[in-house]
């Protein structure tokens, strides 16, 4: 009889989705919501170089020691509202975006560095979207909007929402899918990326939420020119994480991940050879609004 009970309590359980075993995901802004995200991104880096004495030399005298040991810090928060989408196939709503605080420290073997304030910080930026999720950017209070600052407007809300490419068919607990997407190599000075493999696995579905584990990994390959300088790197990497996904908002409400690589380069006579770890969280708060879009502070 308990036995009974107890399939009976599992299947309903499972038919009432409660936990589900199936799912189709979309990253997207809904119409008529609030979403307010905090995003935390640290790195920590040590790098030694060697070269001929007086390129050495020319580096001490410059004030600068080995291991060089790089520590920064990336503070984001921001707020997205969403107004009524229009009735029609080519639904679009109004979508209004606000970085109240973009805040970054960095610290050079214990040397406080300069940097710069990001020009986005405290603006309004106006734009529309369309039921499946393309953004695009209409206006920013007080700036005059080109095509470059619309490339950095994009690359952030890239950034705020962390945007995953799904797959389009339905996805069992277990299911994989991957992507790739770039990585700075933390070199003060030098411009450098290489592409990371993300493998994303459908954990768990329960209460309207999925999770997923989050496994990268990476290598660095790369031959490039700046300035007067021609670059030589190779390493690799690996990390990891997880995320939650609200399924009624289609939205990544918690992510989690890490990332170390280690890489040797060579520029000129000089070889560096370092070890890097950075680590990101981001949460989100999406909350349903109504018609009445909330006033973005």
């Amino acid at each position: 009889m308990e036995k009974r009970l107890l399939a009976s309590a599992i299947a309903l359980a499972l038919t009432s989705g409660a936990f589900a075993q199936q799912g189709v995901f979309k990253f997207k802004y809904l119409p008529e919501q609030h979403y307010a995200t905090q995003t935390k991104t640290t790195v920590n880096m040590s790098l030694s170089i060697k070269g001929n004495d007086a390129e050495v030399e020319k580096l001490k005298s410059a004030g600068i020691y080995m291991p060089m040991v790089l520590k920064s810090e990336d503070n984001m928060i921001a707020e997205v509202n969403t107004g009524r989408a229009t009735e029609g196939d080519q639904a679009v709503f109004p979508v209004v975006v606000r970085y109240s605080n973009v805040f970054s420290n960095q610290t050079l073997n214990n040397k406080v560095l300069p940097v710069r304030q990001n020009q986005l910080c405290s603006r309004y930026i106006f734009g529309k979207s369309d039921t499946e999720g393309n953004f695009r950017v209409d206006s920013i209070a007080g700036m005059e909007l080109n095509d470059d600052i619309k490339t950095a407007v994009v690359k952030m809300l890239n950034k705020l929402q962390k945007r995953i490419a799904f797959p389009d068919k339905p996805m069992n607990i277990g299911d994989t899918f991957s992507q790739e997407v770039p990585v700075n190599v933390p070199i003060p000075g030098v411009d450098a990326q290489f592409k990371v493999k993300v493998t994303y696995k459908l954990m768990a579905i329960a209460n309207g939420m999925a999770q997923f584990a989050i496994d990268q990994s990476g290598k660095i390959n790369f031959h490039s020119k700046q300035k007067d300088m021609y670059l030589t790197g190779i390493g690799d990497g690996t990390g990891s994480g997880t995320f939650k996904y609200d399924m009624s908002k289609s939205y990544i409400t918690d992510m989690q991940s890490d990332l170390s690589f280690n890489y040797i380069m060579n520029i000129r006579n000089i070889t560096m050879a370092g070890v890097a770890s950075t680590s990101t969280s981001q949460q989100t708060v999406v909350a349903s609004t109504g018609n009445n879009m909330v006033a973005v502070r």
